[in-house]
């Protein structure tokens, strides 16, 4: 078994049925959850909420706001600096540009050109036990928990 992990965009359906059993029976892994919110689905969210513990006083699951199953990787960036930017930022509703400063500390998409800093430093601060200040940094690209998907 493994210590640490990070899981970026987890498909939880090999675990399904046997979630609930490899809590019960004490898996003492600690894991991180870095979810892109426009991959992620009702079922996988439950089957993940069985692994689901705090970590720094805060859920060891995050989503990124508005964000595609890509954004663990470099695919947004290099789409975005090439030709093709504009038929992949209208399929997918991306931008390269932060959003506007006027608006606020609330909720915002996680910009495209950021998504592959912010799950590296996500897996980074989660591995070397510094994760809440960086989380607090980034809060509002940011859902907390499993709860999200049924509101």
């Amino acid at each position: 078994m493994f210590k640490r992990a990070v899981l970026y965009d987890a498909w939880m359906f090999p675990l399904r049925k046997e979630a609930d059993e490899l809590t019960v029976n004490g898996v003492k892994s600690e894991a991180l959850f870095v979810n892109c919110q426009k991959f992620q689905g009702l079922k996988n969210l439950e089957t993940m909420h069985a692994f689901e513990t705090n970590i720094d006083e805060m859920s060891n699951v995050l989503t990124l706001r508005d964000a595609m199953h890509y954004a663990p990787t470099d695919i947004p960036t290099v789409f975005l600096g090439s030709w093709a930017r504009l038929p992949f930022s209208w399929l997918f509703r991306m931008s390269s540009s932060d959003p506007s400063p006027t608006s606020g500390e609330g909720p915002a998409p996680l910009p495209a050109s950021k998504s592959v800093e912010v799950c590296s430093e996500l897996g980074l601060r989660f591995l070397s036990n510094n994760l809440k200040t960086y989380v607090e940094k980034i809060q509002r690209f940011v859902i907390h928990g499993t709860d999200y998907i049924k509101k």
